[in-house]
C-alpha cells in the first residue's frame, strides 16, 4: 500500500551543508509546476543568490529551471517513466542555463510522492556532470543503472509495457480470470501517423505517443497497456462501460497537441470462448480497428462473429485462387447484349463466377475486392481472357457466328501485371 506524507509546502530555513555538486528542489508536479523548494546549493548552481531571485529567474516552474531545447524531451521522459507506468523514480539528463548565461549539464533523480489531502509533488536531487559524461550513456552512475533495470520491461518512449510484458500479463489473466469477468481488448491507432512524422519531426512524434499514452491510461487505469509497435497501443480491460471510456480518449486526443487535430481509431474485441490466448485477442483488436482506419464517421468498430466470418472467407479465396482457376471453379459466364432496335443479340459481356465445391458460391462483391486489395486481381483477369479466347476459336472452328465479348479488366493491376495479360 502507498505511504501518504503530511507535507510542510513552506520553504524550509534549516541549515543544509553548502558547495555540494547537486542540490534539492521541491515542486508540484501538476499544473505548473510551482517551485516549492530549492536548497542552497541548487541556487549556486544556478548562480542565484535567494530563492527569490530563483523563482523569478525559472518563472517559479520546473519547465523555466530547464533548456528550452530540452524540456519537451524530458518531460516525454518523465511522464513516461513515472506517469505511464505506475513507478515513482524517474532518471533524467538535460541542460540548465545559469543566470549568467553559462550553460551546464545535470543528471536528475526524481521521486513522486502523493500527500494525504491530495498533493503530488516531486522530490527533485539534481546533480552538475560534465560534458562528457552527459552525451555518454556508457557511464551510468548506480542509481541510474538501477533505474534503467526498473524499466526494463517498459516501452522506452511512452513507459507502458513492452510487448513480450503485456502479452505474458495478459495471458496470466485470461487464465486465471476466463468465466469469472468480462475482459475486453482494444487496440489504438492514430490516423496519418507517418505523415504527422514528416510534418512535425519524430520527436514531436514521441511526444504525441506519450501523450496517447498518458491519456489512454488515464481513461483506463487499471489496464494492461503496451506499445505494440509504431503508434499501436493496445490494452488489456475490464468490459464495463469501454466504448464510453474509448469515446473520450478519441475526444481528448483531437485536441491533446495544440497546433494540429489528432485522430484517433480504435478496435475493440470482448473476449470469447473460443479465444484463450492473448495474441489472438489483440489481433481481432486490430482487425477490427483496421476496418475503419479510413472513415470519419466512425471512432471505434467492435469485432463481431460478422467480421471473423468475413475474413475468413477472404482468407479462404486467397488461399484457392490457384485451385479455383486450375480446377474450373472459376467461370466465365455471358450475359447477352440485345440491340434494341432489332432485338437481336449483338455481343456479349464475359462475367466471371466462383462455384466452390467446399463454400458454394462466391459473388463477383466478394472475391474481386479482396484479389484487388492483396494484387492478385490480375489472376482473374488472366483466366477470362484466356477462356473468352478459346471459347471464340471453337465457335470459329465450328463455323458459328461470332459477336463481339467484353471483357471487364480491373483498374488496378500494376504495369508488369498489364504486360502479363497483354503478352
Amino acid at each position: 500500500m502507498e505511504n501518504k506524507y503530511e507535507f510542510n509546502l513552506k520553504p524550509d530555513e534549516n541549515y543544509i551543508p553548502e558547495g555540494l555538486s547537486g542540490g534539492f528542489l521541491v515542486y508540484n508536479a501538476l499544473g505548473s509546476q510551482e517551485i516549492l523548494f530549492a536548497d542552497p546549493n541548487l541556487l549556486e548552481m544556478y548562480d542565484c543568490k535567494d530563492i527569490k531571485e530563483f523563482r523569478e529567474f525559472t518563472g517559479n516552474s520546473f519547465k523555466g529551471m530547464v533548456h528550452p531545447d530540452d524540456y519537451a524531451k524530458i518531460d516525454n521522459e518523465i511522464l513516461a517513466q513515472i506517469f505511464n507506468s505506475d513507478k515513482k523514480n524517474d532518471y533524467v539528463r538535460y541542460r540548465i542555463v545559469t543566470k549568467k548565461g553559462d550553460v551546464k549539464y545535470v543528471e536528475d533523480f526524481g521521486h513522486l510522492m502523493h500527500g494525504k489531502n491530495g498533493e503530488t509533488v516531486f522530490y527533485v536531487y539534481i546533480v552538475d556532470m560534465d560534458q562528457e559524461d552527459f552525451y555518454s550513456r556508457s557511464r551510468n552512475s548506480f542509481a541510474e543503472s538501477q533505474i534503467f533495470a526498473s524499466n526494463k520491461n517498459s516501452d522506452r518512449i511512452t513507459g507502458l509495457m513492452n510487448m513480450p510484458t503485456f502479452y505474458e500479463a495478459v495471458q496470466k489473466r485470461i487464465d486465471e480470470k476466463r468465466g469469472r469477468e468480462e475482459i475486453a481488448f482494444v487496440h489504438f491507432d492514430i490516423v496519418n501517423f507517418k505523415m504527422f512524422n514528416e510534418n512535425f519531426g519524430f520527436q514531436k512524434g514521441d511526444d504525441l505517443l506519450c501523450r496517447m499514452a498518458y491519456t489512454i491510461r488515464k481513461e483506463f487505469p487499471d489496464a494492461y497497456a503496451s506499445r505494440l509497435s509504431n503508434d499501436h497501443i493496445a490494452i488489456c480491460t475490464n468490459a464495463d462501460d469501454v466504448e464510453k471510456h474509448v469515446e473520450r480518449v478519441h475526444d481528448a486526443m483531437l485536441s491533446v497537441m495544440d497546433f494540429v487535430r489528432i485522430e484517433i481509431k480504435a478496435g475493440i474485441y470482448y473476449l470469447g470462448d473460443d479465444c484463450i490466448q492473448a495474441g489472438i485477442a489483440c489481433d481481432r483488436a486490430r482487425v477490427a480497428c483496421n476496418l475503419i482506419k479510413r472513415r470519419y464517421d466512425k471512432i471505434y468498430e467492435v469485432y463481431s462473429d460478422d467480421i471473423h466470418e468475413k475474413l475468413r472467407i477472404q482468407q479462404y479465396i486467397l488461399d484457392n485462387i490457384d485451385t479455383a482457376v486450375e480446377k474450373g471453379y472459376l467461370k466465365v459466364y455471358y450475359q447477352p447484349i440485345i440491340r434494341v432496335t432489332t432485338g437481336k443479340i449483338c455481343g456479349y459481356e464475359a462475367l466471371a463466377r466462383w462455384d466452390d465445391p467446399s463454400e458454394g458460391k462466391f459473388t463477383p462483391g466478394q472475391f474481386i475486392p479482396t484479389l484487388e486489395e492483396y494484387r492478385m486481381i490480375h489472376k482473374v483477369d488472366l483466366f477470362i481472357i484466356k477462356q473468352v479466347c478459346e471459347d471464340l476459336a471453337k465457335l470459329r472452328e465450328a463455323g458459328e457466328p461470332i459477336v463481339p465479348v467484353s471483357v471487364n479488366l480491373s483498374r488496378l493491376p500494376s504495369s508488369s501485371e498489364r504486360n502479363m495479360i497483354f503478352r
